[in-house]
């Protein structure tokens, strides 16, 4: 793990809270393509990357 288990805790919840905006603001029109992808995917990867589930260019564990 990158950081501390307290702090990953923190920002797992934090990533959760954004996850559920994303499709509110693609509804409201804030979004014009596919948010997921861009949005959530490459957040996603950041938050493995902080527990060591993902490495770049390496062989990477499953989600």
């Amino acid at each position: 793990m990158k950081v501390s288990r307290g702090l990953l805790n923190k920002l797992e919840e934090l990533y959760s809270q954004y996850e559920k905006e994303i499709p509110k603001a693609k509804k409201d029109k804030y979004f014009k393509d596919n948010p997921k992808k861009t949005y959530l995917l490459h957040n996603n990867n950041f938050m493995r990357w902080l527990k060591h589930d993902l490495e770049s260019g390496g062989n990477n564990k499953e989600n």
